[in-house]
Formats: structure tokens, C-alpha cells, sequence
């Protein structure tokens, strides 16, 4: 008994050891997504009091080259963090296919065993309402055969 408690908790501490990886790596990812995006934003920015004091222009295309690298850069950091974030998105999947299977079972069970309660149910209101309607029915032509003398 004591082992399988031992085996399980230490698979429930590996799971949340796995869990908050992918978490933090999916943080990561995003942060980086971001401040790449602001980054170049904030590049693309063209700022006039600065080009009107530089009266070079080889100054104008040194931070023209500058800020076109920076550019390049940035948006190869920002390919980089969503083939990350693809490659996160895949693990996930494996670790909820591989490991999780159990779970996958239960709730699926579960829902099958729900779904059968519901339909019984439903079955079960199904038959009093034609009792009523039969009821209804018989109520009418007692009514009609009693006050008209016609026989349903």
C-alpha cells in the first residue's frame, strides 16, 4: 500500500515539476514575444527633433543600418520564441496523450455514465407524458361519448 502511495505522489510531483516547466517556459516566450514587438515598434518610431540636428547624412544612414539590423534581429528573436512556443504546444499535447491517458478514461466514463443518467431521465419524463397524454385522450372521448354520444 505504502508503495503505490509512494509511486503515486511521486508521479503527481513529477507532473507538477512538468506542468510549472511548461508554464514558465510559455512566460518566457510570451515576455520575449512582447518586448521583441515593443522593441520594434519603438524603432519603426522616426524621431524629428534628432534628424533635424544631424546635418549628415552618412549620420542619418549609420541609424538608418542601425536600427534596420535591430529590426532584423528582433523579429528573428520573436521566429525563434514562437517555434518555442509551437514546440510547447506539441509537448503539451504528448504529456496530456502519454500521461494523462487515465485521466482522458475518466472523464470520458464519467461523461458516458452522465450522458446515460440524463437519457434515463429523459425516458423516464417521455413515458409520464404519453400516460398524461393517454389520460388526456381518454378524458376527452369519456366526454364526448357522455355529452354527444359519440364513441371514440
Amino acid at each position: 500500500m505504502k508503495r503505490t502511495q509512494q509511486t503515486s505522489s511521486r508521479s503527481v510531483t513529477t507532473k507538477k515539476l512538468i506542468v510549472s516547466d511548461y508554464r514558465r517556459s510559455l512566460k518566457n516566450n510570451i515576455r520575449s514575444l512582447s518586448d521583441n514587438l515593443t522593441h520594434i515598434l519603438h524603432a519603426s518610431k522616426v524621431p524629428l527633433e534628432e534628424s533635424a540636428s544631424k546635418p549628415s547624412s552618412s549620420g542619418l544612414m549609420a541609424d538608418h543600418f542601425t536600427l534596420g539590423n535591430e529590426v532584423v534581429s528582433r523579429t528573428a528573436l520573436m521566429a525563434r520564441a514562437a517555434d518555442e512556443l509551437l514546440k510547447l504546444t506539441n509537448s503539451i499535447r504528448e504529456f496530456l496523450i502519454l500521461r494523462d491517458f487515465n485521466f482522458i478514461s475518466q472523464a470520458t466514463e464519467t461523461t458516458q455514465e452522465n450522458a446515460k443518467t440524463e437519457l434515463d431521465a429523459m425516458f423516464e419524463d417521455y413515458d409520464k407524458f404519453r400516460l398524461e397524454l393517454a389520460n388526456v385522450s381518454a378524458d376527452i372521448d369519456a366526454e364526448l361519448s357522455d355529452n354527444f354520444g359519440l364513441k371514440g
